[in-house]
């Protein structure tokens, strides 16, 4: 079976997500499998369906981030966002942990 395309997201610079282990577990193979699984399960934003529009997913999300005691193995943890919701999510994060 051919591979497919990387997603736009998987072309991030490593160091973006990089603090310490948390940028080397975004390479690790139990990441990688677990964030493909999701993609297949959910492959469209679910932030996005919840407002009743159809949009392709772009990035498994940690709900509750791994920074924060968040669980970063479990499908229970995560959800396919499209790259607004998610830069939107992770804005509203920022701005409540620099308060």
């Amino acid at each position: 079976m051919p591979k497919l395309p990387p997603k736009k997201s998987d072309n991030r610079p490593v160091e973006q997500y990089s603090r310490g282990k948390v940028g080397n577990f975004y390479q690790s193979a139990a990441w990688i499998k677990l964030r493909n699984q999701k993609r297949i399960l959910n492959p469209l934003c679910e932030l996005c369906l919840k407002e009743g529009k159809v949009v392709g997913m772009e990035i498994v999300d940690h709900i509750k981030p791994i920074s924060e005691g968040g669980d970063p193995l479990h499908l229970s943890n995560l959800q396919s966002l499209c790259d607004k919701c998610h830069r939107i999510k992770t804005a509203k994060e920022t701005h409540k942990r620099n308060k």
